[in-house]
């Protein structure tokens, strides 16, 4: 009776906590340096002003603060060749240095060196996919820490948004097996989950399934027995006694959530 009590309190706690959003995604927001992306809008793009960071010179996009505005003109702090790679690295698309100044590349114009000559207006070319938009899969086009690339809703990944990793749809490192790639470019769920939104287990990796969770073997923890227990920290390894207290932090449930899932729990041991 105490495990199907536990299995039922499981299946409603999955059920509350997305619907409550506290399973989120991962999309990709911040750069390779952990830093949030700065979404940019090309529709908006205004000039350079005294007290902008980042705005249009001459009608390419440019760091503000690496300029002087002197009679009515914009002129360059620095004539080096540093300077010029700066601007290539971090403000161009498609920008290489020929005689010691970044411009576009053969074939590319637009503020960011973004607009290939042989696609429609406003369309980026890139090898192997054709005339797409900068980023791919509804991302948005971005500034980062090392330069311009996108942010990424959903399952997608990479510079451009171009990279399937399904690994986005769960809520963090800890259930990041929930969902694989599959050949046909989507997601679906792994070996060890089912369900629509691949909550439900199957099986486990160190660990017995028994009546829809996994009792983790021997210093092995997680949804799916598949994290190895840390020397120094405690190990839940999801016996009934210890499911049924429900440590928050393996289970990532809010201060809020705690006091409702007690209440529960009470309840089921109780009147089950």
């Amino acid at each position: 009776m105490i495990l199907k009590g536990i299995r039922f309190l499981r299946t409603i706690i999955l059920v509350f906590l997305s619907l409550s959003g506290v399973y989120l995604q991962r999309h990709k927001n911040t750069d390779s340096d952990g830093e949030n992306l700065e979404v940019i809008s090309l529709d908006t793009l205004t000039n350079c002003t005294t007290e902008t960071d980042f705005g249009l010179i001459d009608g390419y996009y440019e760091e503000c603060g690496l300029w002087e505005y002197d009679n009515g003109k914009w002129r360059k702090t620095g004539n080096n060749i540093e300077f010029e790679e700066i601007r290539c690295k971090h403000n161009r698309i498609n920008g290489i240095i020929e005689k010691d100044i970044c411009v576009c590349k053969p074939g590319w114009s637009g503020a960011f060196c973004h607009i290939y000559d042989k696609c429609e207006k406003n369309l980026f070319f890139r090898k192997g996919r054709g005339c797409t938009n900068i980023c791919e899969n509804d991302g948005i086009l971005s500034r980062g820490n090392n330069g311009l690339e996108c942010s990424c809703k959903n399952q997608w990944d990479g510079r451009w948004c171009e990279r399937l990793a399904c690994w986005r749809l769960t809520p963090d490192e800890l259930h990041s097996r929930r969902y694989v790639n599959s050949v046909n470019g989507t997601c679906k769920c792994s070996d060890y989950y089912s369900g629509p939104d691949c909550l439900n287990i199957v099986s486990c990796i160190h660990g017995k399934y028994e009546n829809g969770y996994c009792k983790c073997h021997q210093s092995y923890h997680g949804e799916i027995c598949d994290i190895k227990c840390k020397v120094d920290e405690p190990c839940i390894q999801n016996f009934p006694e210890e499911l049924l207290s429900l440590n928050s932090a393996d289970y990532h449930i809010p201060n809020y959530f705690l006091l409702f899932t007690l209440f529960f729990i009470h309840f089921i041991i109780i009147f089950v």
